[in-house]
């Protein structure tokens, strides 16, 4: 059996050590300069599933495709009025 070890550079333990090496490692590449130099970056993103009735699913594709219009910005339409909603009320 091979006794080969390899060894792998760690980022710091903590949370926001992990950060700053993480923002350190970016920095040192020409295209992460570039693109701090270009101004603004787009909004940051996180995925979500939903699990919804075949029926549900079924009519708001339809809708989607009768309106022309992408499933994911109507989605987020519905929840950025939603999320406005729930916070008006204090929920």
């Amino acid at each position: 059996m091979s006794s080969k070890t390899v060894s792998f550079k760690q980022p710091p333990a903590t949370a926001a050590g992990s950060e700053a090496w993480v923002a350190e490692r970016g920095a040192e590449t020409p295209r992460r300069a570039a693109a701090m130099a270009a101004g603004p970056q787009p909004v940051r993103t996180r995925r979500m599933t939903v699990e919804l009735p075949e029926a549900l699913h079924t009519r708001f594709k339809l809708e989607c495709v009768r309106r022309r219009r992408q499933a994911y910005d109507i989605v987020r339409e519905i929840l950025e009025r939603a999320v406005s909603e729930m916070e008006k009320e204090g929920l």
